[in-house]
């Protein structure tokens, strides 16, 4: 779809008149000559509730007014709380094959009162296919609140019987007030996951082989079980198969064979009938992002038996 296509049917809403003035001329500057950037409420404005779309991509606020607010009666959860009716806005304002890419604090995915509860179990049947996780402070220095990513495709929920949760911890930014960049961003490993595991839903291929080195794909009913349908990954990943990338060295360059019969069996690594001891090597367990010194880890094909040393670095 050309610019001049996109910008018939490009449209926002934003409550504030600053951000709508801003909107317009920043979509004048990227050459829409003509945007439909409106200022409107649509938690207590009932005038575009019949308006629905394609796609959705949205960063509504993180915190209610004090007192929360009195919305009108059309939303099919009953909240003062703005986070839960914005989300449940666009979940509803999806046409039949929408999707959406909505910021929220991390509160929706665990709270237990009632309304977190029902938006949660209406998105887990009707639209949600993935939910990504952000370190804290990456939005520093607007807002410290920890957020995720919740991920929308009505067409997929319906036919997907799981859901993927997916963690990053660096957003290839620190996470002081400065935001300076910073090597080793999780982001590209969590999208080209985040695109397999939607992939294979789209084609209809079983997703039981995919396996996510950040995150883990949870069936729908083991979320819905205990009736919080607590969206936080965390909570399901007890037993999880999570895959890892190690890099593989000789056993010569991290250990010496011992040939004298002095190994001690907390420090040595014992192979079959073999004995070594492990060099100075800097061990690190988990991705780069999180990592921190651990045990040594020799991996051996074949080998009938294996113990780990403790790295003496």
């Amino acid at each position: 779809m050309g610019k001049g296509r996109l910008a018939q049917h490009f449209k926002g809403y934003d409550i504030s008149p600053d951000m709508v003035r801003l909107s317009l001329v920043n979509l004048y500057l990227h050459g829409f000559t003509d945007p439909h950037i409106y200022e409107y409420d649509t938690l207590t404005s009932e005038e575009r509730w019949n308006e629905f779309a394609d796609v959705i991509l949205a960063n509504p606020p993180f915190m209610s007014p004090k007192g929360g607010i009195k919305p009108h009666k059309r939303f099919s959860i009953q909240a003062k709380r703005s986070e839960v009716l914005f989300v449940d806005y666009m979940a509803e304002h999806l046409n039949p094959t929408g999707r959406a890419g909505i910021i929220v604090p991390e509160g929706i995915i665990f709270q237990s009162g009632t309304a977190y509860k029902d938006l949660r179990k209406m998105l887990v049947a009707n639209a949600l296919v993935a939910v990504v996780s952000l370190p804290s402070g990456c939005f520093n220095p607007y807002s410290g609140v920890k957020t995720c990513i919740l991920i929308l495709d009505k067409s997929l929920a319906r036919q997907s019987d799981t859901i993927a949760f997916f963690k990053a911890e660096n957003d290839g930014f620190g996470l002081g007030a400065q935001r300076r960049a910073i090597e080793g961003s999780d982001l590209p490993q969590v999208k080209a996951e985040l695109d397999a595991y939607l992939q294979a839903l789209r084609t209809q291929q079983s997703t039981t082989d995919l396996r996510p080195t950040y995150g883990l794909i949870v069936p729908k009913e083991e979320i819905a079980a205990n009736g919080d349908y607590n969206l936080s990954g965390e909570r399901y990943r007890e037993g999880a198969h999570v895959a890892e990338h190690w890099k593989s060295a000789p056993l010569s360059a991290v250990c010496t064979k011992i040939t004298d019969g002095s190994h001690n069996p907390g420090v040595s690594l014992c192979i079959g009938m073999s004995a070594f001891r492990t060099n100075h090597v800097n061990a690190f367990c988990g991705p780069r992002s999180r990592r921190v010194p651990c045990q040594s880890r020799v991996r051996t094909a074949n080998a009938p038996r294996q113990e780990f040393a403790q790295s003496h670095s």
